[in-house]
This record gives C-alpha cells, sequence and structure tokens, in this order.
C-alpha cells in the first residue's frame, strides 16, 4: 500500500481526481465501485468540475455503487443512493444505463446480492474502487468478523454503523446493510482509500502498523498490489 499524505481535505480530493482521471483517459468505459458518504464527496466534487469544463468525461464510465442502507427508501436523504445522485450522477447527467446500484427495499436480501453479482461479471472486474476507511476498519459495509464475504451480501451492521454520519438524523438507523464483498473489492484493477479527518487518526494508524486481520477489513487492502491510501494531515499527523 502507498500512502499519500496532503496537506488539506481539498488536497486530497485534487490527488484522488488526478489519479481517476489518469484512468479515464487510458480506459474511458472503466468500471468503477464509487462508495458514497462524507470522505469521498470533496473528490465527487473535484470530478465533476473537471467534467464539466472538459478535462475529463466520465459519460462511458461504468459505475457500480458500493453498498446501501437496508430498509431505506432510495430517495430518503440518508442513503448512498441519494448522496451519489447528488454529488456525481445528476450533476454530470451520466447515462443511467451506466450505473447499477443495491434495491435498498428489495424484499429479498439475498436474490438482490445474486442479481449484483450477475451484472458484475457480466461487466467484469473494477478498474478501480473508491472506498472509505471505517472507524473500525470497515470497507463499506464489510464489517469486522471471524469471516468474510467474499461476493455481494447482506450484513448485520456494526454499532459503529450504525451511528454513521449519514444516518445521524434517521431515527430508526437500518441494522443491515447490503454491500459487495472483499473478494470482490480486492480483485479490483487499482483502489484508492480516502481517509480524512481527525476522527481518523486512531483507524489510519492502526492500517499502516497493525497487522492484517479479518477484524479489521481494511488491513487486506496490504495484501493489494495497487492501493494507494490518500490520506489528509489531520488524519495523517
Amino acid at each position: 500500500m502507498n500512502l499519500l499524505t496532503e496537506p488539506s481535505v481539498e488536497a486530497v480530493a485534487v490527488a484522488a481526481a488526478d489519479l481517476v482521471c489518469d484512468l479515464l483517459r487510458r480506459t474511458p468505459a472503466a468500471h468503477l465501485c464509487l462508495a458514497a458518504g462524507g470522505t469521498p464527496r470533496p473528490l465527487y466534487g473535484e470530478l465533476t468540475r473537471r467534467a464539466q469544463a472538459g478535462a475529463v468525461s466520465l459519460a462511458s464510465a461504468r459505475i457500480t455503487k458500493l453498498d446501501e442502507w437496508h430498509g431505506l427508501p432510495l430517495e430518503h436523504p440518508a442513503t448512498c443512493e441519494t448522496d451519489l445522485r447528488q454529488h456525481l450522477l445528476d450533476p454530470l447527467g451520466l447515462p443511467e444505463a451506466n450505473y447499477m446500484g443495491f434495491d435498498s427495499l428489495a424484499p429479498d436480501p439475498e436474490a438482490e446480492c445474486a442479481r449484483v453479482l450477475a451484472a458484475m461479471k457480466e461487466r467484469g472486474p473494477f478498474e478501480l474502487s473508491i472506498l472509505g476507511l471505517g472507524l473500525n476498519g470497515h470497507l463499506g459495509m464489510n464489517e469486522p468478523a471471524e469471516e468474510l464475504q467474499r461476493h455481494p451480501h447482506c450484513a448485520e451492521l456494526s454499532e459503529v454503523s450504525r451511528n454513521h454520519a449519514m444516518l445521524h438524523d434517521t431515527p430508526n438507523p437500518p441494522t443491515h446493510g447490503l454491500t459487495i464483498g472483499m473478494a470482490d473489492l480486492l480483485q479490483s484493477r487499482q483502489v484508492i482509500l480516502l481517509v480524512t479527518g481527525s476522527s481518523k487518526q486512531e483507524a489510519l494508524q492502526r492500517l499502516l502498523d497493525g497487522p492484517l486481520t479479518t477484524q479489521f477489513p481494511a488491513s487486506l487492502l496490504h495484501l493489494h498490489p495497487n492501493c494507494v491510501c490518500v490520506a489528509d494531515a489531520a488524519a495523517a499527523s
């Protein structure tokens, strides 16, 4: 894992956008796995600015949503769907056919995960996954556990995830989530892990210095041959 330390959240967004744009210039139809939430939001803003200025195009990129809270309507303000649409998909008017995500109200979560897996197999491995680091080391909704799931699955959420900033205004936060699995993420040709804010100091230190363990899923990124962790000074201090 390569660590890039930038002075600010804005500088993290610029550095990560440089990596994304380099990929898209080489592979315009790249298959991207995208996290939602506050950490990648500045990156999506930077990509939107560059695309609107004509410096890069995401029009041919194929986008798969990393995860979703199960039980919240997709249009709920706390969903990953709403976040991605507001901050990337809608501002760029990306083709709906190029986007795929979990249905948060799927009555049969296992069938929904099987549907997403089949669609992923058609698209092929991710060229790039953009991830955030959970306070307990979770990636997407791959929570710390004795065993991790390889492919899309319905996960029971940890207390850390149920207290996620995206859910702060949700009176009854969901207990489960739908997420891409660890094997799918590790098979990405490139991974960008974004880590920002002083609240992530302990998690980043554990990622960099701790052992590889399923009890801290992000630690398995050390096994990836092309993973870049881009952190701001507040997280890396």
